[in-house]
């Protein structure tokens, strides 16, 4: 059990979860536990540098495949900069393209930067779409 599951480390709360879960579903975990680093990491625990309803958000995506929009509308641009950073491409997709159906043309005009800073050309496109109506 011990060597399965890892603690990762959030500020103010400790989640436990399955190594093999992580790395399957995320390339920075996949990176981390690898056999390059796994001697040095086999009983570490890992800290993320994200908010800890966001950390959650993305451990609870390796698991169930889905996000809990009722706890996370309000920051869906979060979720979707960790699921970058943290090579999720499936959680990104997933919020990527959640952003792109709610959008308004308000928001597109500031959510297009962060689209293009995160290289996400479906929410980049959206967001287009938005300022240049008519």
């Amino acid at each position: 059990y011990q060597r399965r599951v890892r603690d990762i480390h959030l500020s103010q709360t400790t989640i436990h979860a399955h190594k093999s879960v992580l790395s399957q579903t995320s390339a920075f975990f996949q990176s981390a536990f690898s056999s390059r680093w796994s001697s040095s990491l086999d009983n570490a625990d890992v800290s993320l540098d994200l908010s800890d309803d966001v950390a959650l958000a993305a451990v609870q995506f390796a698991y169930t495949q889905r996000i809990d929009w009722t706890l996370h509308a309000d920051n869906a641009l979060d979720l979707l900069a960790a699921a970058c950073r943290l090579g999720m491409d499936d959680m990104a997709t997933t919020v990527e393209e959640a952003i792109a159906t709610d959008l308004e043309r308000d928001a597109a005009v500031w959510v297009i930067d962060v689209a293009r800073e995160l290289n996400r050309p479906v929410l980049v496109e959206r967001c287009e779409e938005l300022i240049n109506e008519e």
